[in-house]
């Protein structure tokens, strides 16, 4: 099976809240809404060749430094940081994860540059963003789409 279809999950805001992804040096990462954690997250995997690579087993990697850049789309203006990672002494990544910013929204993707094979099945082929809640009591938080 080659698995090569982008996937993405996009979480827009209300415009008056400001919206902030924070990265730090170990790839894990924050969402704050006005200055308030809302999700953390971090970690990279992805099914290739019958195992799973992960960033902490130490089986997948970066390839280099993040690569930060902005644009427009149809969503509007965004700036955005991107990394491959690849199984250790690879220089191809497998996977592409990216974060894109706009006012009042985030859009996370994986992209694989070369498609997947050997997938294992009906399991879990990728996992970024991996997100988690670090509050209570906030509100609420939807989801669009299929996600693990």
């Amino acid at each position: 099976m080659v698995f090569s279809t982008p996937r993405a999950l996009f979480l827009p805001l209300a415009a008056a809240a400001a919206l902030n992804v924070t990265f730090h040096a170990d790839d894990s990462f924050d969402v704050t809404i006005d200055g308030t954690p809302w999700l953390s997250g971090g970690g990279v995997s992805v099914q290739s060749g019958g195992e799973l690579l992960s960033t902490w087993s130490s089986t997948l990697a970066p390839t280099g430094p993040w690569e930060f850049y902005g644009g427009a789309d149809v969503r509007g203006d965004f700036t955005a940081r991107r990394r491959g990672y690849a199984a250790p002494g690879a220089a191809a990544p497998l996977v592409v994860v990216e974060c894109l910013a706009y006012d009042g929204a985030v859009r996370f993707a994986q992209t694989f540059p070369a498609g997947l094979e050997n997938t294992g099945g009906d399991g879990v082929v990728a996992e970024w963003p991996i997100l988690g809640p670090n509050a209570t009591g906030l509100g609420v938080l939807t989801f669009q789409g299929r996600f693990m």
